[in-house]
This record gives C-alpha cells, sequence and structure tokens, in this order.
C-alpha cells in the first residue's frame, strides 16, 4: 500500500514540475517573440538593413519616391502592434502564432491605380511613360506614409533553442510581406 501512495505521489509531483517547466519555456519563448517585434518597433538595424538590401531591389523614379516608401515602411514597423495567440513547444524548437496589426499597403496600392486610371487620367495625358510612372509612383508612396487604415494578418514563428536560449528563426517572404502590410 506505501508503494502504491509513493507512485502516486511521485505522479503528481513529477507532472506538477513538469507543467511549470512548460510554462516557462511557453513565457521564455513568448519573451523572444515580443523582443523579435520589437526589433520591428525601435527600428533595429537587423531590420533596417534587409529593408535597405531590399530597396536597393526597387527602381525608384526619384529621390521623393524612394524617401516616402522609406518613411512609409518606418511607419509600418513602428506602428505593428501583435498579440500572441498560440505557443507549440517540441523539445529544441517551438511556433508561435502571432497575429499582428498592420497599414493596409495593399489596399493602398488597389485606390492609388484606381485614382490614376480614373480621377488621375487628367495628370498623365500627354506625358511619357517614364513621367506617368514617376507620377504615379509619388503618390502611392506618399499615400502608403498617409494611410491609416490597418488590418489583421497571422503570421507564424519558428524558434530554435541554442545554447539554452529561444531564438526566432529567419522569417519566409511570406512572413516579411504580411509584417511590410504588403502581402496580398
Amino acid at each position: 500500500m506505501k508503494k502504491i501512495i509513493l507512485l502516486i505521489g511521485l505522479f503528481f509531483l513529477t507532472t506538477g514540475c513538469g507543467f511549470d517547466f512548460l510554462k516557462e519555456e511557453e513565457e521564455l519563448i513568448k519573451e523572444t517573440v515580443s523582443s523579435y517585434i520589437t526589433e520591428y518597433q525601435d527600428l533595429s538595424i537587423t531590420v533596417m538593413i534587409p529593408l535597405s538590401f531590399d530597396m536597393e531591389e526597387i527602381d525608384f523614379f526619384s529621390e521623393s519616391s524612394e524617401t516616402y516608401y522609406e518613411l512609409a515602411m518606418k511607419k509600418q514597423y513602428q506602428d505593428i502592434t501583435y498579440k500572441i495567440t498560440s505557443v507549440s513547444l517540441y523539445s529544441e524548437s517551438a511556433t508561435a502564432k502571432v497575429e499582428i496589426y498592420t497599414y493596409d499597403f495593399i489596399s493602398t496600392k488597389e485606390a492609388a491605380e484606381e485614382y490614376m486610371e480614373n480621377d488621375g487620367a487628367y495628370l498623365l495625358e500627354g506625358e511619357e511613360e517614364s513621367i506617368q510612372k514617376l507620377l504615379f509612383e509619388n503618390y502611392l508612396y506618399q499615400k502608403m506614409y498617409e494611410e491609416e487604415t490597418r488590418i489583421k494578418q497571422e503570421i507564424i514563428l519558428n524558434l530554435s533553442k541554442e545554447d539554452g536560449s529561444w531564438k526566432v528563426n529567419s522569417i519566409d517572404e511570406d512572413t516579411l510581406l504580411k509584417i511590410r502590410g504588403l502581402f496580398e
């Protein structure tokens, strides 16, 4: 009888301790995710350098277009809000589902295209194609900077445990586009 009571006691002791360990790991993962998103909000060098490289790939027609685009992205990063909805732990790896709220740059782009096609068409009449593109680009990026409508996106961040600490793995292109409000 003593053995049975001892076994039952050990069972409750080990499951209780295991539960606390899982809760602690979940909190560490949430802290890591929060720190990761804070890097965007703080315009950390770890997010600004990739943005600079990506901007080099864009063929801007003017410095003002480039400036408005960069300002829009910085605003997007600084104003991102989020909610961690779930965490799944798998030994040395984990995933975190995160709802992010970003400016809706896709709707901005669609509205800008519609405006330039209809109401802004008089601006483009008789202009060379390069001038038309310049006017559209300036208009679009300025409107992106002025955007206030937010959308909710879900992203999944994968994490790995390295040297006892959780790290967010590199994100894929779709996740980056969601963070930038450019996911279609």
